[in-house]
């Protein structure tokens, strides 16, 4: 909010809103309509919430979210703790005390802190410094970016609905997930995406690789490793968050804090997607993945999961198979070194094999000829 100290003409402007292109894309297919909650409530003809970098929420908000799932509605929550702003000098990454990490909690998803950070992971531009002449000039590489892990068939659910197509994603600047041991017997938890074995959490809280002190991934080397959740589903009836407390939006008599007027578990079965990650369909994952050049190839899936996932929580499952037939680039599973060198050669033999056969064709024909006889001379 402004600050009533600072004269209008000085007032910093507003952060610009996050989510545009999705909203555009999204909106040829569904009745989009961007909310604040601020009215305590969501109204009966929603289907499907998507929350993106919420940041702090009030109870009323927090209330509006929470009796939405106890109604039996789906929510999609890009839930990671860790919001990256595009400014003058660069991106920032920047933690967030985020108030929907408590309704998670609740509901059995804690969001940990750090960044996973994964060997396997896409590239993601940098600026590069190079002396030409011996004058520094100012460029911007491609560079492996371990922040960016890349999830492949391997770290898929496969036997999920919404997962089974796809054949990559990534999960830029994400939080690890973890799932409640203890949950309600009638909610069901998956493990939608994991990351490569080799994964890890860096907590220096830095998003800028630094490849002289660190020349492998460029950032601090990893002391524990292992796979790493990313995003989870649970389906069934959740408890409330707001079981135990007033009702924020009640207005009523003395004495009266509107508790009885409080949904206090779920009366139909609800679906809830949390994901680690809230760039991977981010204005800025957006536009790096229409990249002409195809370095943003490996980010196009991205959208092709959400989508999914919101099929999926209106049980469209017609839809799904339709995305499902390869409407978005699909890429190759990365290859070992001998392999890559068995490519290599064959592809220069279907190169210049044909042309070296042309060459000689015509030579040993000649040598296989047989001249003609002269005609011997007369006596």
């Amino acid at each position: 909010p402004p600050n009533p100290q600072i004269p209008p003409q000085f007032q910093p402007p507003p952060p610009q809103p996050d989510y545009r292109g999705l909203q555009q894309i999204f909106g040829a297919e569904y009745d989009v309509r961007p909310t604040q909650l601020t009215e305590g409530y969501l109204p009966e003809d929603v289907d499907v919430l998507v929350i993106g970098k919420p940041g702090p929420l009030a109870p009323a908000q927090q209330f509006a979210i929470d009796q939405f799932l106890m109604r039996g509605g789906s929510i999609v929550a890009l839930a990671g703790a860790n919001r990256v702003e595009a400014g003058q000098q660069g991106l920032s990454l920047r933690h967030e005390a985020v108030s929907l990490n408590a309704l998670l909690d609740t509901w059995g998803v804690t969001v940990g802190e750090g960044l996973v950070l994964d060997p396997q992971h896409a590239t993601f531009p940098m600026p590069v410094i190079k002396r030409l002449g011996g004058m520094p000039i100012r460029t911007v590489e491609m560079l492996p970016y371990p922040p960016f892990p890349y999830i492949q068939t391997d770290g898929f659910d496969r036997e999920h609905p919404a997962v089974a197509s796809l054949t990559n994603v990534t999960m830029p600047w994400s939080s690890p997930l973890t799932i409640a041991d203890a949950l309600p017997e009638a909610l069901v938890a998956r493990t939608l995406l994991k990351t490569s074995p080799g994964s890890w959490i860096d907590t220096s809280g830095s998003i800028d690789p630094n490849y002289q002190t660190y020349p492998t991934y460029g950032f601090p080397p990893p002391t524990e490793t292992g796979p790493q959740t990313v995003a989870v589903s649970l389906e069934g009836r959740f408890p409330s968050f707001f079981a135990d407390k007033a009702n924020p939006i009640f207005r009523g008599t003395a004495g009266d804090d509107g508790s009885g007027r409080i949904l206090k578990e779920s009366v139909a079965d609800g679906r809830l997607v949390v994901l680690g990650s809230s760039e991977m369909v981010s204005d800025i994952l957006l536009q790096l993945a229409r990249d002409p050049s195809g370095t943003g190839a490996s980010h196009r899936s991205n959208l092709q999961l959400v989508q999914n996932l919101i099929d999926w929580s209106v049980e469209d499952s017609d839809l799904l198979a339709i995305r499902g037939g390869g409407a978005f680039t699909r890429t190759l599973a990365p290859l070992d070194d001998e392999t890559k060198g068995w490519i290599e050669l064959l592809s220069y033999g279907l190169v210049f094999g044909p042309m070296l056969l042309l060459v000689l064709f015509p030579r040993t024909r000649r040598y296989r000829t047989q001249p003609i006889p002269l005609p011997e001379e007369a006596a």
